[in-house]
């Protein structure tokens, strides 16, 4: 697999990206399939606060403001909205997103590197 360019890896950290993973199905350790029946399955973002007053719900706006304001030659714009907020019930473990070897993984990367 080749690098991504240093200007993508930027743009991620703009936009509080830290990684893009399978999401759990929440019945097995297995992903979570977008449509019964196709190969296809749902994606996390895990993102990481700029600073410890940003809450969730504004991370979110934030993220949907920058996939909105994205172009490239090869990219129809669209325009994203965030739907969703959190800050009535409060977000679950890791593990209850992640599959089991990635919220491994990922708790490693963040405590030691």
């Amino acid at each position: 697999m080749g690098r991504a360019p240093a200007t993508a890896a930027l743009t991620l950290m703009q936009w509080y990206i830290d990684g893009i993973m399978p999401r759990h199905d929440g019945e097995s350790n297995e992903p979570m399939k977008s449509i019964p029946g196709m190969p296809y399955h749902w994606f996390s973002i895990v993102t990481l606060r700029g600073s410890p007053q940003e809450t969730p719900t504004e991370i979110c706006k934030q993220l949907a403001a920058s996939f909105s304001a994205f172009s490239a030659p090869e990219f129809e714009s669209k325009t994203f909205q965030f739907r969703g907020d959190s800050s009535s019930t409060p977000p679950l473990s890791l593990d209850n997103y992640l599959l089991d070897c990635d919220c491994i993984m990922y708790l490693k990367k963040i405590y030691f590197g």
